[in-house]
């Protein structure tokens, strides 16, 4: 499953918890025809609740249990710096949808893992700068992030956004 996947099922957990969202698309529509080359997005998504802004860089991990820093870009961690130093809620959101291994499938108790948390980008870039980590594996997630639980909305699966709006009352 890709992440724009993981953004379809997270829009219908704003749509179905009152949230106002907003995907910010890869190419501007009008320039979608005729862009030889498009500006990088500085975040994936924007979404309201509750009178605050939050702004989602979403991320999913496909194999392992650890989300590589590398792929989160530094125009995207400036811009989710700037949102919160203008007061709003700069969130990386990373969704691990894996296929465990057979040792880990025994430690686990599961074949299949389809978890999402969100982490403020401060708390990203302290693991990277303070502790110099390459990496956030799935144990650093559950001690640090916020879970997002699975919810049934309309009959599909989604994602509840509420513990976002929680973190930051």
């Amino acid at each position: 499953m890709a992440e724009k996947d993981f953004q379809t099922e997270l829009n219908r957990g704003f749509r179905a918890t009152g949230w106002w969202a907003y995907k910010i698309p890869d190419v501007p529509h009008a320039l979608a025809k005729q862009a030889r080359f498009s500006p990088a997005k500085p975040f994936d998504c924007i979404a309201l609740a509750n009178g605050n802004l939050h702004a989602l860089e979403l991320k999913q991990v496909q194999s392992g249990l650890s989300f590589t820093l590398k792929s989160l870009q530094d125009h995207q961690e400036d811009a989710l710096l700037a949102v919160e130093s203008c007061g709003g809620a700069g969130w990386v959101v990373c969704n691990f949808r894996v296929r465990l291994s057979a040792t880990q499938q025994r430690k686990r108790g599961v074949e299949k893992l389809d978890l999402a948390f969100a982490a403020r980008i401060h708390q990203v870039v302290s693991a990277r700068v303070d502790e110099a980590r390459t990496g956030l594996p799935l144990d650093w997630w559950q001690q640090h992030a916020v879970e997002l639980p699975r919810q049934r909305s309309g009959g599909v699966l989604s994602w509840d956004p509420t513990p976002l709006a929680e973190a930051v009352a």
